[in-house]
């Protein structure tokens, strides 16, 4: 049945989710407009070393081998980050062509 508690505590993260999708998008605005500062490689680089490190963390600690798990898991893994990344880049370089607006609609 419908689990409140799981529910509330569903929306609160998408919230913060998109909170920082928000911020990312002002920051980057700011950036661009007022300092004259392009960088969106750069913007990204500190989440995804975050994600990296307590991803291959939690796979380290994981009770099969990390060889195995990258041997069938390993080609998901290069595939999915290869998207997000490009993904995110392609978002924050909108923000240099367009403004806040255009792009969260």
């Amino acid at each position: 049945m419908f689990n409140c508690r799981k529910f509330l505590g569903i929306l609160a993260l998408g919230q913060l989710l998109s909170w920082l999708v928000c911020g990312t998008g002002v920051f980057s605005q700011l950036l661009v407009t007022k300092y004259d500062i392009e960088i969106p490689t750069s913007q990204s680089f500190f989440n995804y070393f975050l994600l990296g490190l307590v991803y291959t963390t939690a796979l380290c600690c994981h009770p099969r081998n990390l060889a195995t798990l990258m041997k069938e898991r390993g080609w998901k893994y290069f595939f999915l980050t290869l998207f997000d990344v490009e993904a995110n880049f392609l978002v924050v370089k909108a923000y240099q062509y367009t403004n806040l607006t255009s792009i969260q609609v």
